[in-house]
């Protein structure tokens, strides 16, 4: 299966780079400098933030424990800060942790002060949206004003009963305490800027904060962090490491090494260990095109040509699947690699959960609720009571039944089923087990049907959310929008939540382009299909030339803002680094002859790498 590599945690000589040594020497410099570190794709920048970690445990761990501090590390994603902290054996010098959850444990005791960003900004909130509905010429936009303005001025109004805010990263909140990731990171740019005791806090606790991947993270944030340092020179370290070609999501900033205080240092890692050099010649040649203020070239250090193809279909091509397992049959016979005839062997990227679920077999029961955004968050995240019931509570309980399990059968009904008292086990113990032999486990079986019979039997707690979805009444004033989402995903069948449950756990060889950031698959192959991604923010065909650019595109471009080409090139640019072996990448456009042409011209692959495939 295609995954990233697992390390081992055995203990490991630490052996130094010239990079690494230059960035320890920063930091434990007096006064130390700050630095931000250029790494490209496959670069081993994780590898050097890593070894720096290590060298100052070994060297500075008492002092930092005598005077109660640590290095904090900022990474972008859980998985990111695991295999950071699986690196660091879980040593506790070291804070590694998210954005979110490093500014929610620094402003989580300033209730007041978050009350007041509250009021404010719901203030402002109401006001934009009242302006709004003044505008509005259908019902429709009248009746969601109305509901968004009344949410807003119930928020605001229990703001006073509010004793102390709540925050998780795992698992969706909804109360009057709760806070979204959004709002804790404005609250914790305000704080930090407009505080000095917010300054104090941070830079005394953690004289050392690195930040991994610093071009995405939220532009004001960023700037707030470095305006800190500037006014704690000499006590704050900051450090950065990132790569501006990386960087996909429009918070980030973009600009970052053309505004950096003129006393910052700016290593660079310029070997890629990743990639063979094909695939490196060809993310130079992506850089340079498109991001020729900022360039530095890339050296291979794989001792491995590797192979990239290019195969391209008309986009109202009928059977997409069929037609990009022969692609991987034929990248098997090119590479000489049995191992890209199962898809399960390849990391198949798109660009939105949409394509893999309609690719996985689970669309029916993705789509509908990924129409709502907290349904959505918590659908890719495993979070929130009505996904993980039906993943943690559901399905194994119905795997558990299928295999015979009966003791795993029971262990689940003991924690879950409203049925598992003592009463029930003395009295009806052989009801209950004709209830769970009688329970239909067929795969296509609709959800709805098999929830339907859980709850007729009392197996399990169903959620409120799931219970108003397989109640709903289209006629019913009383019902909600997302009861006729959750209706409409559990017509679903019981083999689509199967094949969603896999997809999350990354069992079915699919992720999308902006997932796999930071990660390396032996064989890659990339799907680019505007059409079926339904997206502005990245446009291949335009990208390639096959679509027009529009004239708020050409605005973009000729005033220097971000724009869809340099956004869809950095994207570009990520996922082709992804491949240690081969790429494959599968183009669906409407012009395929042009497209070819544009591709050789661009001078990105030669002819033979190029196939219109039918």
């Amino acid at each position: 299966m295609a995954k990233p590599k697992i390390r081992s945690n055995k203990q490991r000589v630490l052996v130094m780079s010239n990079v690494d040594e230059e960035i320890y020497a920063y930091v434990t410099d007096t006064p130390p400098k700050s630095f931000l570190l250029f790494a490209g794709a496959g670069s081993g920048k994780t590898r050097t933030l890593v070894n720096v970690l290590q060298k100052i445990k070994n060297n500075h761990k008492e002092k930092l424990l005598k005077k109660n501090q640590k290095v904090a590390v900022i990474t972008f994603t859980n998985a990111a800060c695991e295999e950071i902290k699986h690196r660091l054996q879980y040593d506790s010098t070291f804070h590694v942790s998210t954005i979110h959850s490093f500014a929610w444990e620094l402003i989580k005791p300033f209730t007041k002060d978050i009350k007041n960003f509250l009021q404010e900004k719901l203030n402002d909130d109401i006001s934009i949206l009242k302006t709004k509905l003044s505008k509005a010429r259908t019902d429709k936009a009248i009746e969601n004003y109305n509901r968004d303005i009344i949410k807003k001025e119930n928020r605001l109004n229990s703001l006073d009963e509010i004793n102390s805010f709540i925050y998780s990263p795992i698992e969706i909140l909804i109360g009057k305490g709760s806070l979204n990731h959004s709002e804790i990171i404005e609250i914790f740019t305000k704080l930090l800027s407009e505080f000095k005791l917010m300054k104090n806090i941070l830079t005394t606790e953690f004289p050392i904060l690195f930040i991994d991947e610093c071009q995405d993270t939220q532009k004001e944030l960023l700037k707030s962090l470095i305006q800190t340092q500037q006014n704690n020179k000499e006590t704050f370290c900051l450090g950065l490491f990132g790569d501006s070609m990386q960087q996909i999501y429009s918070s980030g900033y973009s600009e970052l090494i053309n505004n950096l205080p003129e006393d910052w240092k700016k290593p660079c890692k310029i070997n890629n260990y990743r990639c063979p050099s094909r695939i490196v010649n060809l993310i130079n040649k992506i850089n340079k095109t498109y991001n020729s203020n900022n360039y530095i070239e890339q050296i291979a250090q794989k001792n491995q040509t590797g192979i990239v193809r290019v195969f391209i279909l008309n986009k109202n091509i009928e059977d997409k699947l069929s037609q990009e397992q022969i692609i991987r049959e034929k990248m098997s016979v090119t590479c000489q690699d049995l191992e890209w005839k199962d898809i399960k062997n390849v990391k198949t990227l798109v660009l939105e959960h949409a394509m893999a679920a309609n690719r996985s077999g689970f669309g029916n029961f993705f789509l509908p609720l990924s129409q709502d955004s907290i349904i959505r968050d918590n659908l890719l995240q495993n979070t929130g009571i009505n996904i993980q019931f039906l993943l943690e509570q559901v399905l194994p309980l119905v795997n558990s039944i299928k295999n015979n399990n009966n003791f795993e059968t029971m262990r689940i009904l003991e924690k879950y089923s409203p049925l598992m008292n003592n009463e029930i086990i003395s009295n009806n113990f052989k009801d209950l087990k004709m209830n769970i032999k009688d329970l239909n486990i067929d795969e296509d079986l609709s959800i709805e049907m098999l929830l339907s019979d859980i709850n007729l039997k009392r197996l399990l707690e169903i959620p409120d959310d799931i219970k108003n979805g397989l109640n709903y009444d289209s006629k019913d004033n009383d019902s909600k929008d997302n009861d006729l989402l959750w209706n409409k995903a559990l017509k679903a069948s019981l083999k689509e939540l199967m094949q969603y449950n896999l997809y999350i756990k990354g069992k079915l060889g699919f992720d999308t382009h902006q997932g796999v950031k930071g990660l390396e698959f032996n064989r890659v192959m990339a799907i680019l299909d505007d059409e079926e991604s339904n997206g502005f923010l990245f446009k291949y065909n335009k990208l390639l030339g096959t679509e027009s650019l529009s004239d708020t595109d050409i605005k973009n471009i000729e005033s220097g803002k971000d724009n869809v080409i340099s956004r869809t090139a950095r994207l570009f640019y990520v996922i082709c680094s992804r491949a240690e072996e081969s790429l494959a990448i599968v183009v669906y456009s409407n012009k395929p002859s042009e497209l070819k042409n544009n591709l050789i011209d661009s001078e990105f692959f030669s002819k033979d790498e190029i196939e219109i495939f039918s």
